[in-house]
């Protein structure tokens, strides 16, 4: 993967978490402005409709007009500032479109000489913005407007509640200003989230590629080797065409000796793409362990014995395991020849089976050579041997313990090593016993 591919897909990504950020704050920032704006204004308006609905607050207003009630005429004068004395009001409207009680309010409402008479939507609460007639500000209300049926004064057409709602307004608008600096504060440090998120996001994806990369060079390494002895034997026969089988022997059974490891290659690189792409089934079926571990751990202690290495089976379970058979012994084959492989005339292999908590623990130690720390974290990487003129000696890839591994994750199970006092390792796994 070259740079400007690497730099091209980050970049990518972070416009992607860019934009995903940017809508939600924009999302949330929407919701929160509708929510307070809906429910600060509730209030209000539920007092408008309730003060609507009231008939005697119309009739004072109209025997404040007719001069019936001397004691409702006396209202405080007018601010000298200008400013707005009132919070809610009531206008009684002529069908021309003229305010009748304005000089019955001392003047208040004439400092709002862009008021006018809206017939369009009668008994439903509205929002008013009118400027003041000093030209210094303007007036927010919430008012509802009925239409008035009363015969008994033929100058009044219409009824306007009114309520002043320049706190609330005010309130609402700093509200706005307060949450849209948030959210574009937030936005910009969510910009330097997004671009370390971009570089989080890359790292698997580098982690994929160097591991696909090392795969395709360690798996054409592996394979270039027996493909140029077989292409040389081959080449070796043609070149004496009067030879007899039985004179090219050696060349034949070296070449069919290679394509047999190309085979156990090929079958090996089969079985981890499959697992690695969640192509393998499991058959669990419950097995026996002592029955099961006793007929596996046979061929290969006659194998210990042939050269002179003991190998000890120590079996404590007693319970039907749930496993896939074919893959778990599988898994041992690996194990334990691994095992023979790297120890010598004298050494011992333990295989121990017992109940740990709800788990299958299995142990399969040796006293062979003792390995490093840092090797031990490398043991079940593709291709990885410690040693490797000793694994081409033996015939080994360095896929066993990946395919091992891989078995056990199949499982839902872990496997991992540690030391073994004075010398060797442990190859430990747990295996859920539940279903």
């Amino acid at each position: 993967m070259n740079n400007t591919l690497l730099k091209k897909q980050r970049i990518r990504y972070f416009l992607m978490n860019m934009l995903a950020f940017a809508i939600i704050f924009l999302t949330l920032g929407i919701v929160m402005i509708r929510l307070v704006t809906t429910n600060i204004y509730k209030e209000t308006d539920q007092s408008l409709i309730n003060m609507s609905e009231k008939d005697d607050l119309i009739q004072q207003e109209i025997d404040r007009l007719s001069g019936k009630d001397n004691n409702l005429t006396q209202t405080p004068p007018p601010d000298p500032t200008g400013e707005n004395l009132f919070n809610s009001q009531i206008i009684l409207w002529s069908k021309d479109g003229t305010i009748l009680n304005n000089d019955e309010n001392n003047g208040r409402l004439a400092q709002l000489t862009q008021l006018k008479l809206d017939k369009s939507n009668l008994n439903t609460v509205n929002s008013l913005e009118v400027s003041s007639e000093s030209g210094s500000g303007s007036f927010s209300f919430h008012s509802i407007t009925k239409k008035y049926t009363n015969s008994d004064n033929n100058q009044i057409a219409y009824v306007e509640f009114l309520v002043n709602t320049n706190q609330v307004t005010q309130t609402v608008k700093t509200f706005q200003t307060g949450l849209i600096i948030a959210m574009f504060i937030s936005w910009i440090i969510s910009l330097f989230i997004s671009y370390y998120l971009s570089a989080l996001m890359m790292r698997p994806i580098m982690k994929a590629w160097r591991k696909q990369q090392d795969f395709v060079e360690n798996a054409s390494h592996e394979l270039r080797t027996p493909l140029t002895i077989i292409q040389n034997k081959l080449q070796s026969v043609f070149q004496h065409p009067d030879q007899t089988i039985l004179n090219e022997a050696e060349s034949i059974a070296l070449a069919l000796n290679e394509t047999r490891r190309l085979s156990i290659l090929t079958n090996d690189l089969l079985t981890l793409a499959r697992g690695e792409t969640n192509t393998y089934s499991l058959d669990l079926i419950e097995v026996n362990s002592q029955e099961f571990l006793n007929q596996l751990v046979t061929p290969f202690r006659e194998i210990a014995e042939k050269e002179q290495k003991t190998l000890i089976l120590t079996n404590t379970l007693s319970q039907l395991v749930m496993i896939d058979k074919e893959k778990i012994h599988q898994l041992f084959v690996i194990l334990l020849d691994n095992a023979l492989k790297y120890t010598t005339s004298g050494d011992t292999i333990s295989v121990t089976s017992k109940r740990s908590g709800n788990d299958w623990l299995l142990e399969i130690a040796n006293t062979g050579p003792s390995i490093d720390k840092s090797a031990q974290q490398k043991l079940f990487d593709r291709f990885y041997r410690e040693d490797t003129s000793r694994s081409k000696q033996t015939g080994g890839y360095g896929l066993g313990l990946a395919i091992a591994q891989q078995i056990v994750h199949l499982h839902h199970g872990k496997i991992k090593t540690l030391d073994l006092q004075p010398q060797g390792i442990i190859f430990q796994i747990k295996i859920p016993l539940t279903k």
